[in-house]
């Protein structure tokens, strides 16, 4: 009787083994056929793993950009659908959502690893996150992958010392380790320093890196079947290749039109329903005047820490990133009673750790008081063409010859 059960079971596992090798090979061509829609989509990071990253990493016909509300926020320039019809000869794969910081980022290319290795990327810097104490808990469990974060940690590349930095971090958000008992374990054996967690980490790294395997498994399949199970109304539009020259300067006067639609062309340049909020008083959307000491909470942030954590992981991979600054909204908070004094620790702290790395940074700091180009936390489509004019440049090689223009 033991013999035809046994049997059966091993052609059950099979049967189930060659139907999950058919849907990966299947996901894999339907990713492979509708890339480039897939690539401009901006999945949330939150449910998926690496696959589309390291695809786009692999073509040279694609920069990176990545960044948080700002593309996904509707916008005629974003800098995605600007570049969608690849009129210099690339197309932009966005990755951010609302409530992304730099240790989100920090998880992923580390994750990403030597995937990274001299290749180009952008990261947009929004000022706000350094004005917080750190990443609100409900807004880094949002954005939180599993995926990602375990491949961090598993990583037999990212050094020691740079991984338990991470973890110590990671340590302190529990919530968001709840869930997996892996990533868990993962997490204790490299926050703490006791020998018995240093005696540990090679038998919990072993045993994370078998259920790693299977996540990475499974991650082609879950992204196709996020694109197919998708509205075919909400895909994103990927027009055909139309190379053509840009007028720079045209398209930032054209964006007048656009921003008085957005903005309504109040004074500060905010879109009309936060500046509604902020007229309102609503909670979340103003800054009291008694409690705006901007340099005290931009010094005493951790996202310097998160930000020193996510450099120090480009650096020693080789990748090539480009920072962009949305420009602190200098009109708005001289209203508030502060002054540029309390906003310089921001330009100070991201020139000094960038030029620590030797990375380039763009801040537009000298277009803080124009609300044309940027509202409380995002580009104005003027400012995305200034954005989109910087990308470009780095895209080609020609950043150097740009900044004496901006």
């Amino acid at each position: 009787m033991k013999l035809p059960s046994l049997a059966a079971a091993g052609s059950a596992v099979i049967l189930i083994a060659a139907s999950l090798l058919g849907l990966w090979a299947y996901s894999q061509h339907g990713i492979d056929q509708h890339f480039d829609q897939i690539a401009a989509a901006n999945y949330k990071t939150s449910r998926l793993g690496l696959v589309t990253d390291e695809r786009v990493l692999n073509r040279p016909d694609y920069l990176p950009v990545y960044g948080s509300c700002e593309l996904v926020y509707e916008a005629r320039n974003r800098i995605d659908r600007f570049f969608a019809a690849k009129p210099t000869g690339f197309r932009v794969a966005p990755s951010g959502d609302r409530g992304y910081g730099t240790l989100l980022l920090a998880q992923r290319f580390a994750a990403l690893g030597e995937k990274l290795r001299g290749k180009r990327i952008l990261i947009i810097l929004t000022p706000e996150w350094f004005f917080r104490p750190e990443i609100p808990a409900d807004s880094y469990a949002g954005n939180f992958s599993q995926e990602l974060a375990m491949a961090a940690l598993d990583s037999n590349t990212l050094d020691l010392e740079t991984k338990c930095r991470l973890a110590r971090r990671m340590a302190e958000y529990p919530g968001t380790l709840a869930k997996n008992a892996f990533l868990d374990q993962l997490v204790r054996a490299y926050s703490s320093n006791t020998p018995e967690s240093a005696a540990l980490r090679p038998v919990v790294t072993g045993l994370a890196a078998q259920f790693e395997a299977a996540q990475r498994f499974l991650d082609p399949i879950f992204t196709w079947l996020g694109y197919a199970e998708a509205n075919p109304r909400n895909r994103p539009y990927v027009p055909p290749a139309q190379v053509r020259s840009i007028d720079w300067d045209a398209a930032a006067a054209s964006a007048r039109e656009e921003y008085v639609k957005l903005t309504g062309d109040n004074p500060y340049g905010f879109r009309l329903a936060v500046w509604k909020k902020i007229q309102s008083g609503r909670k979340g959307y103003f800054y009291r005047l008694d409690d705006l000491h901007l340099e005290h909470r931009i010094n005493t942030s951790k996202e310097w820490e998160d930000f020193d954590l996510m450099l120090a992981i480009l650096h020693q991979y080789g990748a090539k990133p480009l920072f962009v600054s949305i420009p602190i909204n200098g009109r708005y908070f001289r209203a508030l009673g502060t002054s540029p004094d309390g906003w310089n620790a921001y330009y100070a702290g991201i020139h000094r750790l960038t030029r620590q790395y030797r990375f380039p940074l763009v801040d537009f700091r000298d277009h803080g008081d124009d609300p044309e180009f940027c509202g409380l936390a995002d580009p104005n489509p003027k400012g995305w063409i200034y954005i989109n004019r910087v990308a470009d440049a780095f895209y080609h090689g020609t950043l150097s010859h740009l900044k004496n223009q901006l």
